[in-house]
C-alpha cells in the first residue's frame, strides 16, 4: 500500500538544532506620511487619532504576544463617542450647569484613557523593535505624550526605513559573498 509517503529509515533526520524564533517585523505597517496623519488630525478635529490608533493597534495585536485588550479599546471609544454625543446635547438643550462640569470630566477621562491607548501601542512598537534588533530607534514617551500619533507614525516609518536599509544591506552582502564564491 503506498500513499505517496515512502518511509527510509537510513536517512538522517531533518530536525532543526537551532530554535527558530518567529520574530516580529514592522513591514505589517505601510509607510504614511507623517504630514497626512496631521492634516487627517486637523480636518476631522482630532478623531482620525483615534481612527489611526484603533487600526494600528489592530495590526499589532496580530503579532504581538501581549496584546492590548479589545475591551479597552472599546471602552476608549465607546467613551470618546458618547463625550462627542454629550457636546452636541449640550450645545442644542438648555441643560443645568451640572451637566457641564460632568461633560467636563468625561472629556479628561478620555483624553487619559487615549494617552494610556498611546503609551501601550508605544511599549507593544518598542518590543517589535527590540525583536527586529533596531537599537538605535528609541520611542521617546516625552514625544509620544505630546504629539501622539504623529510622532508614532514618523517612528513607524524610521523603522520601516530602518528595515529597507538592513535588507537592502543584507542583500549586498549576500550578492558580495556569492561573487566571492563563483571567483
Amino acid at each position: 500500500m503506498n500513499d505517496g509517503f515512502e518511509f527510509n529509515p537510513y536517512v538522517a533526520p531533518a530536525a532543526s538544532l537551532i530554535e527558530e524564533k518567529e520574530v516580529a517585523t514592522l513591514v505589517i505597517y505601510k509607510k504614511l506620511s507623517v504630514w497626512l496623519v496631521i492634516f487627517f488630525n486637523i480636518v476631522t478635529l482630532g478623531i482620525y487619532s483615534y481612527i489611526w490608533i484603533y487600526i494600528r493597534t489592530n495590526t499589532i495585536n496580530l503579532q504581538s504576544k501581549n496584546k492590548i485588550s479589545k475591551l479597552f479599546v472599546f471602552s476608549v471609544l465607546y467613551l470618546y463617542v458618547g463625550t462627542w454625543v454629550l457636546d452636541v446635547v449640550i450645545r442644542i438643550i438648555p441643560v443645568p450647569i451640572m451637566l457641564f462640569q460632568v461633560n467636563a470630566v468625561f472629556n479628561v477621562v478620555v483624553w487619559a484613557l487615549h494617552v494610556a491607548w498611546l503609551f501601550l501601542f508605544k511599549s507593544r512598537l518598542e518590543l517589535l523593535l527590540s525583536e527586529r534588533k533596531m537599537i538605535g530607534l528609541h520611542v521617546s514617551g516625552i514625544m509620544t505624550f505630546l504629539f501622539g500619533s504623529v510622532y508614532l507614525q514618523y517612528k513607524i516609518n524610521e523603522g520601516l526605513e530602518a528595515v529597507k536599509l538592513n535588507d537592502d544591506h543584507f542583500a549586498k552582502d549576500f550578492q558580495k559573498s556569492k561573487m566571492r564564491l563563483s571567483n
